[in-house]
């Protein structure tokens, strides 16, 4: 899922992919696409990029929105290499 443009970071973004099958045609179209591989059709899972549960958060501390844009930019560019 990464830009190997910073491939340097050694660390890795992954997205899970589940059989078209699995999901049950519980899909969303922008948020879950759907590829072929090898023949068979896979659901890209982004919902379940690695997180945390809610419960495992702590009290906010603080509201980031007004930085939207760069947080985007920061997102953007690990994915794309291109900011």
């Amino acid at each position: 899922m990464q830009s190997d443009l910073i491939a340097e970071l050694g660390t890795r973004v992954v997205v899970p992919l589940y059989t078209a099958f699995a999901m049950k045609g519980k899909t969303l179209t922008t948020l879950t696409p759907t590829f072929e591989i090898e023949g068979r059709q896979y659901v890209m899972v982004t919902p379940q990029l690695p997180s945390i549960t809610k419960k495992q958060l702590g009290t906010q501390v603080a509201e980031l929105s007004a930085q939207r844009d760069e947080i985007i930019a920061a997102l953007d560019l690990l994915i794309t290499g291109i900011s």
